[in-house]
């Protein structure tokens, strides 16, 4: 539900701005307070979990064989000091998970952005896998987002048309494009058939 993300980003933007005083919206929309029923209500319960990890980047498409690096923010808005652990897993439909584990040690009201970085396995076809975000405490997940993600193969940005040229002096769109094109580097060099 569109209203209940943008709440839930609302929530998490107000969080990082430490603005104080938010009274929930779900108190008077979205029907009955309660978490299976209620998107909006359940949006607010993620959004103001005292100990959370949330991604900065928000797109969920990676193309294979990408190294992706992405940024999250983990907040302890909980009385007491935490030591945790940010788990991020990377897992695509039949092949096994990526994972990596960053301690974070965060005083009561604190919060702090970590960077990680995802190997994209190599894909044919547009392949589902799933982003998961994790606070662990000892052995215990205290928080936890998972993210549906797709894998898309790298492909030739574009096939040379018969008789196109690439005018590219800098020659930095032909290694984009690729083999094929026949390149140059002044207008005057077009041919007349082109």
């Amino acid at each position: 539900m569109s209203k209940a993300e943008a709440w839930r980003r609302q929530t998490q933007a107000y969080r990082y701005y430490r603005a104080s005083g938010l009274r929930p919206w779900t108190m008077v929309e979205g029907g009955p307070l309660d978490f299976d029923r209620n998107p909006l209500y359940a949006a607010q319960r993620d959004a103001m979990a005292p100990l959370a990890a949330f991604p900065l980047e928000l797109n969920t498409r990676f193309f294979a064989g990408g190294r992706v690096t992405r940024h999250v923010r983990v907040f302890n808005d909980s009385f007491t000091d935490a030591e945790l652990a940010f788990v991020w897993t990377f897992g695509v439909t039949g092949q096994g998970n990526a994972t990596g584990r960053v301690p974070v040690r965060l005083a009561p009201c604190q919060f702090k952005e970590l960077e990680y970085a995802v190997e994209v396995p190599a894909a044919t076809e547009r392949t589902d896998a799933s982003l998961t975000l994790s606070l662990v405490r000892g052995q215990d997940v205290v928080y936890e987002q998972k993210l549906n993600c797709t894998v898309w193969p790298r492909e030739p940005l574009a096939t040379a048309p018969k008789g196109a040229v690439l005018f590219d002096p800098n020659r930095a769109t032909a290694k984009l494009l690729g083999a094929g094109w026949q390149r140059i580097d002044s207008l005057a060099a077009v041919p007349p058939e082109a």
